[in-house]
């Protein structure tokens, strides 16, 4: 997991161009599943699960993004950065939008 770490193993490596590359992200703290913020326990106290999306009232989606940084340890360079942002889910009533891609031939009666 720390193949990267060393030096020799970063000159030795060349990205190939049309290669998709991919990697898992895992975060103790965070279980992306429920929406739930996973807090550690201690000796006598048991961890804490909170679940984050329902203290979580609509508020501008500003302060809802959650943003990773992986950067160059020697010089602190940003090499990327990863954010995840916390979207509402369309009430029940409401049709989905994402789910009609294919909107050929169809007027938008709001456009002029």
């Amino acid at each position: 997991k720390k193949h990267f770490l060393k030096e020799q193993h970063l000159k030795d490596f060349t990205f190939e161009a049309g290669r998709n590359y991919s990697c898992d992200f895992f975060n103790p703290y965070l279980d992306f599943n429920d929406f739930a913020l996973k807090l550690p326990g201690f000796s006598y106290i048991p961890g804490i699960t909170i679940p984050i999306i329902s203290y979580w009232d609509g508020q501008p989606l500003r302060s809802h993004a959650l943003r990773y940084v992986l950067k160059d340890r020697s010089t602190n360079e940003v090499l990327f950065v990863i954010i995840f942002t916390l979207l509402p889910r369309h009430s029940e009533g409401q049709k989905d939008e994402s789910k009609n891609d294919d909107k050929s031939g169809q007027k938008d009666e709001d456009l002029d």
